[in-house]
């Protein structure tokens, strides 16, 4: 089956080519079909987990997608009762509120000191809009568990919001 890319610069693309048609993910803020960083690996044959803080798009989800969702705060999830812990893909694409604490880089060390492990990380952090403590906080923390940035700063409509990141021999 030919790969149709659906997410808003290729996050799913980037993971579909480092892992091919058959993978796991989580996707936490996935949103609806508008722009959606995972709908079209589930269109290939992935499985995985879909985390939505936002009812409706968290209700579209449920109609519209085989994955099953978790709706709520992702920074209020207890990640440790979760009996899966290695996924091929990350897409983590939650809001950070410019002068308040990460709630990008809380959710990604719950994940990560509950024992997660990703071959492929997209992480948006949106220094355009909030500045770059999100960005350096993440660029600090995950090399110390072995991940190593793939792509900086990827950018969308001139801006930078997001790094993509891997670990092990892909």
């Amino acid at each position: 089956m030919e790969f149709l890319s659906q997410s808003q610069v290729g996050q799913d693309a980037f993971a579909h080519s480092l892992v091919g048609n058959s993978g796991t993910f989580l996707d936490i803020g996935c949103g609806d079909q508008n722009g959606s960083n995972t709908l079209a690996l589930e269109w290939v044959g992935w499985t995985g987990y879909l985390v939505e803080l936002d009812h409706k798009r968290a209700e579209w989800c449920r109609q519209n997608r085989r994955s099953p969702i978790i709706e709520g705060d992702a920074t209020r999830i207890d990640w440790g009762l979760c009996s899966k812990r290695e996924f091929d893909y990350l897409s983590l694409d939650i809001d950070d509120v410019k002068g308040e604490d990460s709630k990008i880089v809380k959710v990604l060390l719950d994940l990560l000191d509950s024992g997660f492990t990703f071959k492929v990380m997209t992480i948006e952090h949106d220094s355009y809009r909030i500045g770059n403590g999100t960005r350096d906080l993440i660029r600090a923390i995950l090399p110390t568990r072995g991940y190593t940035l793939a792509r900086a700063d990827v950018k969308c409509k001139g801006n930078p919001f997001e790094d993509w990141w891997t670990r092990g021999a892909l």
